[in-house]
C-alpha cells in the first residue's frame, strides 16, 4: 500500500503541472519569438527540443504513462530490446521518410531533432530516474 502511495505523490508532482507549463510555453512563444529571421527561427527550434527533450524524459522517468506516439517508442524498445535511443531514431526516420512520401516538408529542425531525440532521452530518462528513484530504467 506504501508503494502506491509514494508513487501517486511522485506522479503527482510530475504530473500535475503539464497542461499548465503547456499553455504558459504556448503563450511564451509567441511573445519571445516574434519574428521570422533565421536567428529566431533557429533560436526558436532550439528552445523548443530542449524542452521536448526534458518533458518525455521526464514522463518516461516518471513511469506515468506517455502519450500514443511515445508509448509505441517505448513498445517498439520494449519488443526489440533496442535502446530507447535506437527506437526513435528509427522511428523518427521512417515518420520523415512517410511524410515525405505523402508530400510533406521536412528542414534542418526536423533532421536535427530526428537524430537527437532518442540519445537525450535516452540520457535523460535514466538520470531523473536515479534522482526520482535511485534506479536506472
Amino acid at each position: 500500500m506504501m508503494y502506491y502511495i509514494e508513487q501517486f505523490v511522485r506522479n503527482s508532482i510530475i504530473g500535475a503541472p503539464y497542461g499548465f507549463f503547456i499553455s504558459i510555453g504556448s503563450y511564451l512563444y509567441t511573445v519571445v519569438f516574434v519574428g521570422n529571421t533565421l536567428w529566431i527561427r533557429g533560436l526558436a527550434g532550439l528552445v523548443g527540443c530542449s524542452l521536448y527533450y526534458l518533458g518525455i524524459s521526464l514522463f518516461v522517468a516518471s513511469n506515468i504513462g506517455v502519450d500514443p506516439f511515445n508509448g509505441l517508442m517505448l513498445t517498439l524498445r520494449d519488443k526489440t530490446g533496442w535502446s530507447i535511443r535506437r527506437s526513435k531514431i528509427t522511428m523518427d526516420v521512417v515518420l520523415i521518410i512517410a511524410g515525405v512520401l505523402l508530400g510533406g516538408r521536412f528542414g534542418a529542425i526536423t533532421i536535427l531533432t530526428a537524430l537527437t531525440t532518442g540519445p537525450t532521452i535516452q540520457y535523460l530518462s535514466q538520470l531523473f530516474s536515479r534522482l526520482l528513484y535511485g534506479e536506472r530504467i
